[in-house]
Formats: structure tokens, C-alpha cells, sequence
């Protein structure tokens, strides 16, 4: 017994640089997590100024939060070092603001009701400008200048869900320039490997929940894949595995971004809740809100293994938790950087042998003369490693190589024909993974 205590002493203290956040949406108030003493502060802030209004999602900047509070049209601004909450930054009256993200110096909110995107400039809280996107927007994702809005096709008087698009946004010049169409109720998305997993909900009746994967820069869907349950929410963890937090019925789906595999479902046991969740260092946070009428849970599991470390009561109605590290304000608002690139492998289909290309911008070098150290990886169609080249790039304008793979795993055996998966990795950052068909 005192050995299990000891563990997981361990375990609290290599998380404490982290603060953990909870909104809960029908007792209004947000809770700081203290991961030494594993209590929470349930009444750290009040949220919204009136009863019944719906506090949403949270975003962290410098040392604030910033908290939609979706019926009174508004975000709320909460001094995290000095617990004060006083300030509030007004949007359009009937806007029922959504969700909310943080790229540079501007925070980004869904307006669900009026179908907007509205932009804020954090150095002076002010709303500096809107745009139209589609029908009844929630979740985003940045790449790069560019953002995806989830418009989820929600028709409030009809109580029906239309076609549900993607609208691409140029954050330069804030305006769409494009529109794409993707599964039944796009609510939220993850940047994985460098493409962009967008979770389509469903309709919680008989259309059942997908992931379309999109190429962020062709801003073409490359995949699709059918989750089934009403995922609502999504996590990219450390151990490179994608955490679905299932809407209702609270569950947790796991899935292998690389062979689109999936290998736990809601309901089998593995986690407990998930009507939302996220993942922080070797650490997934389920919250599980129970019957909205008794207080939400907290469980926090370990990646290695999935098993329970602690759990925490917070409020009634939990709706978001983000881990946030004071030390990186930046950490958890999904700004997205340059990340490496895979220009594809020629030819393809091929026999017996073929080019892989990729790039990286140099400004994802530490050195800005010297192109770092970089390794394909070549997968089979199950997840397994096939091939490993560790690789040397180059370049004035930009650091770029390539590889030559001639149809053999490590002991430079031939391998049989069949589809097989690339993938570039740079540091801690992965491309997105393309595919190669071998024939002979």
C-alpha cells in the first residue's frame, strides 16, 4: 500500500508545473484543480453575470482566461494570478457565442447563432471585426494563416442538421476563401501529423459519428473514418493515439491516427466518462458530468498504461477542462506552427523502387543556418514499423532531402506488394502521413 501511495505521489508531482481548469456550465463557476493537495477550488471564479447563461469553452493567454459565456453574449476575462474577474468583451446581441481560439495576439469565438466568426485583439480587449461562415459554427483549428470553422448545419427552428461544411478562413486578411463540405455535424478538430481530424458528431439518433481527415493545404478530405457513438470532443495524446470523448453516452473512443485502427470504444470499460476530455504530457483528463444535476468527475489516467490515477468532484455540468502550463501560456490555445512536409513519393504506384521528397520551412530550425536532423518512418497498412531512414536536410532557401526505398524492412528484406504509410518526423513534430502502393 505505501509502495501504490508513493507511485502515485510520483506520478501528482511530475504534473504540478500544470494547472488544471474546469468549466461548469450550470453551477457557473470555474475550478482550479490542485494536483499536490488533489482538491479543487470549485468556487475559484464566478462565471457570467446572470443566472442560466451557459458558461462554454476557455482559452488561456499570458496569465488570463478567457471564458464564452454563451447567452450573455460575451467573454469573460479572469486574472488567473489574482483570481479577478471583471472584465467582459461583448459580442453581437443573439450571436450565442461558441467556442474559442487564440493564434498570436487575437482570440477567434464562434458566433452559433448568427452563423459569424468574430476576431478580438487581446492587447486592448477589443472586438476589432466578424465574418460570415456557415450555419451554426462550434469548433475551429488553425494551420498555419489559415483557420477552419466547423459550421455544424444545425437548424434551430426545424430542430434538423443540414449539410455540415468546413469554411477556410484567411486570418491575414480575415475572410473565407473557401467552402467544403464534410459528414453530419462537424463540431471540433485536432491537427494530427499535419492533418487536420475534423469530428463529425452525427445526429445522435441514426447517423452515427466519423473523423474526416483533411489535408490542410490541398483542403481535401484524404480519409474518412466511421467512429460510430456521438464523439463531441478530441485529444492528440503523447503516446501519438487520438482521444474521442463521446457526447452521450459518456465514453471514450481510442484510435491510431497512422492506420486509422481503432482500439477502444465507449463503453467498453477503459474510461470512465468522457463527455469532454483532454490530454496534457503523459496525462488524459475524462470529465464525466453524470446527470447534470450531481457534481461532474474528473478522472485523470496515465497514456502508459490507461490506468486510474486519482479522480476529483468539480461542479454541476462540467463542459470544457484544459491543462494549462503558466510557464507556456501559449500551450493550450491549438496555435499551430510550421510543421514538417512530405511532397509525396515518385512513383507511385511503384516497383521496385521510389523517391520520397519532404521539406521544412527554415524557420522550424533552432539554428537558422543549419537544417536539423530529421527520420522517415514506413509503416504497413496494421501500424507496424517497416522501415526507418534517419536523414540530413539541407538547403539555402529552405531545408528539403529525400529517400530512396527500395521495397525493404530493416534486415533489407523485400516486403510483399501492398499499400504502405510514410510518415516525416523533425524533432517532436510529425508530417502528415501519405500512402505508396507497392506492386510486383
Amino acid at each position: 500500500m505505501r509502495k501504490l501511495l508513493f507511485m502515485l505521489l510520483l506520478v501528482v508531482i511530475s504534473i504540478l508545473e500544470a494547472d488544471i481548469y474546469v468549466i461548469n456550465s450550470i453551477s457557473q463557476t470555474l475550478s482550479q484543480l490542485d494536483l499536490e493537495t488533489q482538491l479543487a477550488n470549485n468556487d475559484f471564479a464566478e462565471l457570467g453575470q446572470f443566472a442560466g447563461t451557459a458558461p462554454n469553452k476557455m482559452a488561456f493567454y499570458e496569465h488570463f482566461v478567457y471564458v464564452v459565456i454563451t447567452y450573455e453574449n460575451c467573454i469573460q476575462k479572469i486574472d488567473l494570478e489574482r483570481n479577478l474577474s471583471r472584465t467582459y468583451i461583448y459580442l453581437e446581441d443573439s450571436s450565442f457565442p461558441n467556442d474559442i481560439i487564440i493564434k498570436d495576439n487575437f482570440a477567434y469565438v464562434t458566433g452559433s447563432m448568427l452563423n459569424k466568426l468574430y476576431k478580438i485583439d487581446l492587447t486592448n480587449d477589443d472586438l476589432i471585426g466578424s465574418i460570415n461562415v456557415g450555419l451554426a459554427p462550434q469548433g475551429m483549428g488553425v494551420y498555419e494563416n489559415t483557420m477552419f470553422v466547423a459550421n455544424t448545419g444545425y437548424d434551430l427552428g426545424a430542430g434538423t442538421y443540414e449539410q455540415g461544411t468546413l469554411s477556410v478562413v484567411d486570418l491575414i486578411d480575415f475572410s473565407v476563401i473557401d467552402t467544403i463540405e464534410v459528414d453530419l455535424n462537424p463540431t471540433c478538430m485536432e491537427l494530427v501529423n499535419n492533418e487536420l481530424h475534423v469530428v463529425c458528431t452525427g445526429n445522435y439518433v441514426n447517423y452515427l459519428g466519423k473523423i474526416n481527415i483533411i489535408d490542410p493545404e490541398t483542403i481535401e478530405i484524404q480519409d474518412v473514418l466511421e467512429i460510430g457513438g456521438s464523439p463531441a470532443s478530441i485529444s492528440y495524446g503523447s503516446d501519438e493515439k487520438v482521444y474521442l470523448g463521446n457526447a452521450w453516452p459518456a465514453g471514450v473512443y481510442v484510435y491510431n491516427p497512422v492506420t486509422l485502427e481503432i482500439e477502444t470504444i465507449a463503453g467498453d470499460g477503459t474510461f470512465l466518462g468522457g463527455n469532454t476530455l483532454t490530454t496534457f504530457d503523459q496525462y488524459l483528463a475524462v470529465v464525466d458530468a453524470q446527470d447534470y444535476i450531481q457534481n461532474s468527475i474528473v478522472r485523470f489516467y496515465s497514456l502508459t498504461d490507461y490506468q486510474l490515477i486519482w479522480e476529483i468532484e468539480v461542479g454541476v455540468g462540467a463542459t470544457d477542462v484544459k491543462f494549462h502550463d503558466p510557464s507556456s501560456p501559449a500551450a493550450d490555445n491549438e496555435i499551430i506552427i510550421e510543421y514538417p512536409r512530405l511532397l509525396g513519393n515518385y512513383p507511385n504506384p511503384f516497383n521496385p523502387s521510389t523517391t520520397i521528397s519532404f521539406n521544412i520551412s527554415r524557420k522550424d530550425a533552432k539554428d537558422a543556418e543549419t537544417c536539423p536532423l530529421g527520420r522517415i518512418v514506413i509503416y504497413n497498412v496494421k501500424g507496424q514499423k517497416v522501415k526507418t531512414f534517419d536523414v540530413t536536410l539541407s538547403g539555402v532557401e529552405g531545408c528539403q532531402g529525400t529517400v530512396n526505398w527500395h521495397g525493404t524492412d530493416e534486415n533489407n528484406q523485400p516486403v510483399s506488394s501492398g499499400v504502405y504509410l510514410y510518415q516525416l518526423k523533425v524533432g517532436n513534430k510529425f508530417s502528415q502521413t501519405r500512402k505508396m502502393l507497392l506492386l510486383k
